[in-house]
C-alpha cells in the first residue's frame, strides 16, 4: 500500500455566500404606483409613435394635395393652348390641302417630264443614226 499523505485544504466559508450575492442582485417588489407609472410611460410612447404617424400621414396628404393642384392648373393651362392650336390648324387646313394637291400635281408633271426624256433621247439616237 502506498502511503496517504493527508493534504490541507483552506477552504474559505463564505464561498457560497459571496457567489449567491454577485449572481443575484436582491429587487424590491413593485408597487402599484411604480407599475402604473410604467404602464404610463409604456402607453405614452405608444401614443406618441402614433401621433407621429398621423402626423406623417397629415403632412404627405397636404404635399399630395398640393401636387394636384399644380397638376390641375398646368392641365387649366393646357386646355386654352389645345383650344388655340385646333382653331390653327383649322385655318391652315385649306392650305394643306392645296399642298398635298400640288404634290399630287407635281408627280404627275414629273412623271411627264421624265417620259418626254426618254422619248427625247429615243429620238436623238434615231437622228444621229440618220445623220451617220
Amino acid at each position: 500500500m502506498e502511503p496517504q499523505h493527508e493534504t490541507e485544504v483552506d477552504i474559505p466559508t463564505n464561498v457560497g455566500e459571496e457567489l449567491k450575492e454577485e449572481s443575484m442582485p436582491v429587487e424590491k417588489p413593485m408597487t402599484s404606483a411604480d407599475l402604473f407609472t410604467s404602464l404610463k410611460s409604456y402607453l405614452s410612447s405608444h401614443l406618441s409613435e402614433a401621433v407621429n404617424d398621423l402626423d406623417l400621414l397629415a403632412d404627405l396628404n397636404k404635399l399630395g394635395a398640393e401636387k394636384y393642384e399644380q397638376m390641375a392648373k398646368f392641365c387649366g393651362q393646357l386646355i386654352p393652348q389645345g383650344e388655340a392650336m385646333t382653331e390653327a390648324f383649322k385655318q391652315i387646313q385649306p392650305h394643306l390641302e392645296e399642298i398635298d394637291e400640288l404634290i399630287s400635281n407635281i408627280s404627275g408633271l414629273e412623271a411627264t417630264v421624265n417620259a418626254l426624256d426618254h422619248y427625247t433621247k429615243a429620238l436623238q439616237g434615231k437622228l444621229e443614226t440618220i445623220l451617220r
